[in-house]
Order: C-alpha cells, then structure tokens, then sequence
C-alpha cells in the first residue's frame, strides 16, 4: 500500500516534470531492488527457521525414543528389584531365625563347655595329686624309707585310677608294710607313665576342645 501511494505521487508530480516516465521508471528500480533485498532476508530468516525446526524436531524425536526406551528399562528394572526385595526380605527373615537359633545353640555349647572345662579342671588336679603321691613313695621307696601317712593317701587316691591287677598289688603292700619289692616299683612307675600320659593327652583333648 505504501509502494502504491508513492507511485500515485510520482505519477501526479510527473504531470508537471519534464521527465515523469525517467522518474517511474527509477522509482519502480528502487523498489524493485527493496523488494529482493527484503526477499532474501526472507528467505534467510525462513531458512534459519527451517534449520532450527529440522534441528529441533531431530533433537525432540531423539530424546523421545531415548527417554522412551529409559521408561521401558526403568519398569523392567523397577519390576526386578521388586522381586529382589521380596527375596532379600525373605532371606533377612529366615536369617533372623538362624541367627536365634545359633544362639541357643552357642549358649547351650558354651553352657557344655563350660561343665567339660571345670571336669577338666577338677581331673586334672586329682590326677596331679595322684601323681606327685606316687613319685613320693617311689622316692621314698628307692630310699627304703618307711612311706609318710600323707604318700600312702595319695597312693590310696592314686589306686582309684589304677587298673585291677595294681591295684590289688599296691593295696595289699600298703596295708601289711612288706618291704618293697621290684615288682611293686614296677607298678608304681608305670602308674606314674600312665598318669603323665594322661595328663598330656587331657591337656591336648582341652586345647581342641577351646578351640572347637
């Protein structure tokens, strides 16, 4: 509309120039020239325009597959640690019962251990007085000395462990106060082997069994 009214104002002063169609014509130059300068910013502008939604709607789709494709793994994953959860919540159960249950059973073996370890004790030390018996009447003995009251109680304890056919040997020197003969100093030494060998092994039976 602008263009118009300026070409109806050229025409009108054109009236009274010398040259009006010199004027038109310039005039319809200059706006010709406008007019593709003002076409080629057009198109730049739409170009860019177009660019950026071919740019843009690439972007978009790809951020929508890829967030699309996360959906999906997120509900597989979501559904796999559910039931994950379920066995791990089931697991932590039945381990609170094993738990309770080792429990028992450790304070019912420490209970256990605790009675073998005072038997342990308690044999350990008549076994000792046993043998500390013995050893004195062998010394007194290889000395042919006459055996203390307190030895002959001790070898009384010690006859206790002692097998039968000792026994009934010791037993019987002790009470008629015969000399004493090799065969006495025998028995007596081996029930001396026999006691420290038991106390070796009863001391390893203990070790593996705080081990244990």
């Amino acid at each position: 509309m602008q263009y118009v009214l300026l070409l109806l104002a050229v025409l009108q002063a054109g009236a009274v120039s010398e040259r009006p169609v010199a004027k038109v014509v310039r005039l319809l130059t200059d706006m010709q020239a406008q007019l593709e300068k003002e076409a080629a910013e057009d198109d730049e502008v739409m170009e860019k325009m177009v660019c950026w939604c071919e740019t843009n709607d690439k972007e978009k789709t790809l951020a929508i597959t890829t967030n699309t494709a996360k959906i999906d793994q997120l509900g597989t994953a979501i559904e796999e640690y559910a039931a994950k959860g379920e066995s791990l919540t089931k697991e932590v159960k039945q381990l609170k019962k094993d738990v309770d249950s080792n429990k028992q059973e450790l304070n019912e073996a420490t209970t256990m251990r605790d009675k073998e370890r005072a038997e342990y004790v308690q044999d350990e030390k008549e076994q000792l007085v046993s043998l500390e018996g013995v050893k004195n009447a062998l010394s007194a003995l290889s000395r042919s000395v006459a055996l203390p009251q307190e030895v002959q109680q001790q070898v009384q304890q010690a006859l206790k462990r002692g097998e039968d056919s000792q026994r009934e040997k010791v037993q019987s020197f002790l009470q008629n106060k015969a000399p004493a003969s090799a065969e006495i100093l025998g028995i007596l030494k081996q029930m001396k082997d026999d006691f420290e060998n038991s106390l070796k092994e009863s001391a390893t039976e203990e070790k593996a069994a705080q081990k244990a």
